[in-house]
């Protein structure tokens, strides 16, 4: 009879747990984190939930980038953009098995974060390696007190070192979204604009970018430039993509070259060459109000850890500490 009412006992306990699971899988939340172990030393893609170092797992993604001449990149349809954009916000709505649903046939998906070193929480989408379509990564902090700031990296490959100083800010300033490109600016080639995220607009990261600004957004797009082509040039150059810009530039200039850099604003005349006056997400920044800040960072910052820091740290103090804009 003892055997029988376990036999029993036990019976109901995996019909409870079953049941459990199937209530979370319902809910759209994650369980505990389900890594595949890595043979390379790679860091392991997430699947479902994961825990581990954002920077890490975003300077992983840019190596494995598709590089310049590839021919990767696949130009998005327009029902491609919606598509991505509606699963992003099913995704930031909690119905994570919605947006993966929705995700699915075109080789993306979603999955909770966790950043180890702050705690935060984000939401990841991403697409399966390796990529078919590379439309890029993005991040979006599940914070309800996420500031509302964007962060862009649209050249990884090429600005080298951009990717790092963009998560890095969208760290320290608990930021919105990072967005990053899915494949060098020149993966289908130097006359082809569709590659290039800063030229293309009708790609998933500027669909992405419209999705989480408004008014009262800020935009921080990290770039890079090769000093040695603009010997004339100060050590970063800021814009807005416009002839007349905001005073929020004014303020980025004197924070910069608080940290010890020479900074310059274009304004129709000076450093034309920096201008970004084709950038569709400056663009658009522009035409509903949000303040954009197109930054151009020589080589000497970029590759100096430490001076990648400083120059974070002067968005700080625009963005978050209350500098004068």
């Amino acid at each position: 009879m003892s055997k029988i009412f376990w036999s029993l006992v036990g019976t109901l306990c995996i019909a409870g747990l079953i049941f459990l699971s199937i209530r979370v899988e319902d809910l759209g939340v994650d369980s505990e984190p389900n890594v595949e172990p890595s043979q390379s030393g790679v860091e392991p893609r997430p699947r479902g939930s994961t825990r581990t170092d954002l920077i890490a797992l975003v300077t992983a993604e840019e190596h494995g980038l598709p590089g310049e001449g590839s021919g990767a990149f696949v130009q998005p349809g327009e029902d491609d953009v919606v598509t991505v954009v509606e699963a992003a916000r099913a995704a930031l709505a909690g119905k994570l098995r919605t947006a993966n649903q929705e995700l699915a046939p075109l080789g993306y998906e979603v999955v909770n974060f966790q950043d180890a070193p702050t705690g935060g929480r984000h939401l990841v989408f991403r697409e399966r390696a390796p990529c078919q379509r590379c439309w890029g990564l993005f991040i979006l902090n599940r914070s309800p007190a996420a500031r509302d700031i964007v962060v862009e990296a649209p050249h990884p490959l090429w600005d080298q070192f951009t990717p790092e100083m963009g998560i890095q800010a969208y760290l320290r300033l608990d930021a919105r979204a990072f967005l990053m490109a899915g494949a060098h600016r020149y993966a289908n080639g130097r006359d082809s604009p569709v590659s290039d995220m800063a030229r293309n607009p009708r790609s998933v990261f500027q669909g992405v970018h419209e999705l989480l600004t408004d008014q009262n957004s800020q935009v921080l797009q990290y770039h890079g430039f090769d000093e040695s082509d603009h010997r004339d040039y100060p050590d970063v150059v800021l814009s807005d993509g416009g002839p007349r810009p905001h005073a929020g530039l004014s303020a980025m200039k004197s924070a910069i070259e608080a940290q010890g850099a020479r900074a310059g604003i274009y304004d129709g005349r000076h450093w034309p060459e920096l201008g970004a006056t084709d950038n569709p997400q400056g663009q658009q920044s522009r035409s509903i109000g949000a303040r954009f800040y197109h930054m151009e960072h020589d080589y000497a910052i970029r590759k100096d850890p430490a001076r990648r820091t400083a120059m974070i740290e002067a968005a700080y103090a625009v963005l978050v500490g209350g500098r004068e804009q």
